[in-house]
């Protein structure tokens, strides 16, 4: 199952060159789609207090982590999380886009749906 990310908006890349051409990204396969792959966008919250995964903010699932964004220790520690919320290993969930933003594209292979569903209705804490 595909969940589509939210409109969010982006500027256009530059072309400096005439030359020069962005590729679009690939959409899934059908063979992806039976495999049990989505892409969830997330929002990524660095130095909470209370690490976690749950709530939506603008239609992203919010993950509250620990570790300040150095290094991409915050990206990291939200993928691991992600995984451990929806009972997956590690290496079932794959950055996609955001490596240096607080929203991120994530593909989760094997995922739920409505394991993703009853996070996005959980309250995410106030801090």
């Amino acid at each position: 199952m595909l969940i589509e990310p939210p409109q969010i908006p982006w500027r256009r890349p530059k072309l400096h060159h005439p030359d020069c051409q962005v590729e679009p990204i690939a959409a899934p396969t059908a063979a992806d789609l039976q495999a049990g792959t989505m892409r969830v966008t997330i929002r990524v919250r660095p130095g909470s207090t209370r690490p976690g995964v749950g709530g939506s903010l603008g239609g992203a699932l919010v993950v509250r982590v620990a570790p300040r964004a150095t290094d991409g220790k915050a990206t990291e520690a939200a993928l691991a999380a992600v995984a451990k919320a929806f009972g997956l290993r590690r290496d079932a969930v794959t950055l996609v886009t955001g490596a240096a933003s607080r929203t991120k594209i994530v593909e989760i292979t094997d995922g739920d749906p409505a394991v993703l569903q009853h996070l996005l209705d959980l309250p995410g804490p106030a801090n």
